[in-house]
């Protein structure tokens, strides 16, 4: 079925972690297949492995999110190298005053 869009080969072939690569016709580099919605037991079976978080992880990441991450994404990536280093540089409870 995949070889109908370009050459098919396998990634890390024999390892738990061997996933499907596809090279589309007319392209230079390929695609690697590797969510879990490619493995056989999906295809086949339609089990996904992938465990729902918890409430509680769910609570801890959107936290971080409001907290660090999003500040960091919108001023300290966008910043100069020199920002950069002084951020990294601090402590975890100094970034925030940062």
């Amino acid at each position: 079925m995949l070889s109908s869009y370009g050459e098919v080969s396998v990634g890390k072939t024999g390892k738990p972690d061997e996933y499907l690569k596809i090279k589309p016709h007319g392209a230079s580099r390929n695609v690697r297949l590797t969510d879990s919605c490619f493995q056989p037991d999906f295809i086949e079976r339609r089990i996904l492995k992938r465990e729902k978080p918890t409430e509680k992880q769910v609570n801890r990441l959107v936290d971080e999110w409001v907290s660090e991450r999003s500040h960091e994404v919108k001023y300290i990536h966008a910043g100069s190298p020199k920002l950069r280093q002084q951020y990294q540089a601090l402590p975890k409870e100094q970034r925030g005053a940062f």
